[in-house]
């Protein structure tokens, strides 16, 4: 079984037999371990064979600065060097852009007097004298946990060996950047050490009580969904936390390129909208996008990940007005607790939610699968208030709250849109989540998708991938050389890495046998200050006819006559998930509407027919205005756009 901890809801999907069965349970915020202990005990089994997971803990306690509190250790010289960052503004012409503030301020910066070159030689050896001193120095902070990055410790770290075993001597947490990702370039590996060590208690705390919950119900230990797109063992996340940072949003990611080879349509963006936050990935030809390094709420994570993009839009984002006056959605949220007003536990601002319901697009029985009953007047007296502050109509709230929150979650498309240069008409839009089907529709037509697939298990979706990933532990290593010498730098690093990824592998209680091997290299031509992946081979190692392939196929342009280098070489140990069997539907026999309500469109009130999607079989189709209300998430579908079942249950519209 996996689970997805949301903002709002906690997802969890059940194989049994390769059958899919899911369910969610209110999420529990301040303890998200005890909303996966309760749907636990909703399962009402003791034989859990394995258990998948997917979190934000890592993620929210960056956002909220609410991990440990965080010493940096540099060579002398370079304390500042994540302060001064890259000097790169993300808002050239904006006045007021701030950068956010580093996770270790001035007074908690220590230099250690060492140096080493890019090279590995030591042109000033650390003394045994002088890593105490750091030490104390260190202690003196009160710090509760400390990062070290030192120059150039990718090439040899035995410095960094040296003082961490001198700082983990006096009991604090040490996260060394040598350890955590041996590669150049030390702001990003500087913040990536940092960020490991920053949640590493929060993390280490929140696993070990997940162990504690899971233990009546079989698995001595489980997998967590990591940033990179597959599923690593908890011992190994609990070592290295900062692989968690988009734990959750990958799984939704991995599940849509398994639609796409399901439907045979191999290029998909995905769209996953949940009660707090919206995520926005893309699969193409086959393949989710990675990126080399990604941020979170501002700092650099030097690592390779899927390419997710967050907003903080959501069914529970608050409706409000800005001093301007001007209507906005989030990035502020009601969560679980107390929630939109809606739900009747206290909740007093209007959110997305709220605006559905009185729409008429989300049925108002929605919550009843829950235990929750809904409260129609506490809904509409938020909205009121809502319209008053606008100086709209109700109407002209509800529509507006649509197209704010659409206008918030394009920003987010058009990062990916823009910066890989792809073509909204090439592609579907995959939309999931609680809120996903009630958005897509809309979203699409305003950036320029011509269909939706709205996925069975839609409300669940990240939970199914997650559930469904390969176990995938990756390692690298910066191995800086021109590209000819290459096949010498190979031979000796390729094993190294094959070991060191086959140690963490045995952390999940599983050999290396049945795991393929996947080679990478990130190269360049001499020069440049930015590299290209290109996959290899053991028998086929890096060449530079590699390179000028890929740079043809990602600029438009190469040139055979630069000099190229081999930069990092990663190497990636793959098991395959378990295999999940998805039945083709029994073909329809006429499709008919629960009821026929009025809902809120641009065009109007209109009499819209609402569809219980379970009774939806194989062919069935149909125009808009139409709401089909899944188990967990509801679809929009417009005036003007139509809507059919495929054989595997999943459900398209035709948006264009």
């Amino acid at each position: 079984m996996s689970t997805d901890v949301g903002g709002t809801f906690t997802d969890f999907v059940v194989l049994e037999g390769g059958h899919v069965r899911m369910f969610k349970v209110p999420s529990t915020p301040d303890a998200p371990d005890r909303a996966v202990a309760d749907g636990l005990r909703a399962l009402g089994r003791s034989d859990v064979a394995s258990f998948s997971h997917g979190t934000t803990v890592a993620t929210n306690a960056i956002l909220q600065r609410s991990g440990a509190r965080v010493a940096l250790v540099t060579t002398a010289g370079f304390e500042d060097i994540l302060e001064i960052g890259r000097q790169a503004r993300p808002s050239v012409y904006d006045l007021r852009e701030s950068r956010p503030e580093p996770l270790t301020p001035a007074p908690m910066r220590v230099g250690a007097r060492e140096r080493v070159d890019h090279h590995g030689t030591a042109i000033l050896p650390l003394t045994g004298e002088e890593a105490e001193r750091v030490a104390d120095a260190v202690e003196a902070t009160g710090a509760e946990a400390v990062a070290v990055c030192l120059l150039h410790s990718y090439a040899n770290p035995s410095h960094e060996a040296m003082l961490g075993e001198a700082l983990r001597a006096r009991g604090l947490e040490v996260s060394l950047s040598s350890e955590v990702r041996p590669v150049f370039r030390e702001v990003e590996r500087g913040s990536l050490a940092s960020l490991d060590a920053h949640v590493k208690p929060v993390v280490r705390g929140y696993l070990r009580r997940l162990r504690r919950a899971l233990a009546p119900y079989g698995p001595a230990g489980f997998l967590v969904m990591g940033s990179h797109g597959g599923a690593i063992p908890d011992a190994v996340a609990a070592e290295r936390p900062a692989r968690l940072l988009l734990s959750g949003p990958a799984g939704g990611v991995i599940a849509s390129a398994a639609l796409g080879a399901r439907s045979g349509v191999g290029r998909l963006f995905t769209f996953d909208m949940g009660g707090t936050s919206t995520d926005v990935g893309a699969v193409v030809d086959g393949t989710p996008l990675r990126a080399s390094s990604t941020a979170v709420a501002g700092l650099p994570v030097g690592m390779p990940t899927v390419d997710v993009v967050s907003v903080g839009a959501g069914g529970g984002s608050h409706v409000w007005v800005d001093p301007g006056g001007a209507l906005r959605v989030g990035p502020r949220s009601a969560g679980a607790d107390p929630g939109p007003a809606f739900y009747g536990r206290g909740g007093h601002e209007a959110t997305v939610t709220d605006c559905h319901v009185l729409s008429g697009t989300l049925p108002p029985d929605f919550l009843d699968r829950y235990g929750i009953r809904g409260d129609l007047a506490a809904c509409r007296a938020a909205c009121g208030r809502a319209a008053d502050a606008a100086a709209l109509d109700l109407d002209g709230l509800l529509l507006g709250a649509r197209d704010v929150a659409d206008a918030t979650m394009a920003r987010a498309f058009r990062v990916l849109l823009a910066g890989r240069g792809l073509d909204p008409r090439d592609f579907a839009l995959v939309a999931f989540g609680g809120a996903g089907g009630l958005h897509a529709a809309s979203l699409a037509r305003s950036l320029g998708f011509r269909r939706v697939v709205v996925p069975l298990a839609a409300g669940a979706f990240s939970a199914l991938g997650i559930a469904m990933s390969d176990v995938v532990i990756e390692r690298d290593r910066t191995a800086l050389a021109p590209v000819e010498a290459a096949q010498g730098i190979l031979e000796g690093l390729v094993p190294e890495l094959r070991r060191e990824a086959e140690a963490e592998l045995a952390m999940a209680e599983v050999g290396p046998d049945g795991a393929a091997e996947e080679l990478e290299a990130d190269m360049r031509y001499r020069g440049q200050s930015h590299e290209l992946t290109v996959p290899f081979t053991r028998a086929h190692p890096p060449s530079a006819g590699a390179l000028h392939g890929a740079h043809q196929a990602a600029y438009g342009h190469s040139d055979t006559a630069e000099a190229v280098e081999l930069v990092n070489v990663r190497l990636r140990l793959r098991l395959p998930g378990p295999v999940v069997r998805f039945e083709r539907l029994a073909d329809d026999t006429g499709a008919r509407p629960r009821h026929v309500r009025q809902s809120l469109f641009d065009e109007g009130w209109l009499p819209t027919a609402a569809f219980a999607r379970p009774s939806l079989g194989a062919g069935a189709a149909g125009d808009g205005p139409a709401v089909i209300e899944g188990e967990g998430e509801t679809t929009v579908v417009p005036p003007g756009a139509s809507w059919s079942v495929d054989e595997w249950g999943d459900l398209w519209l035709e948006v264009g």
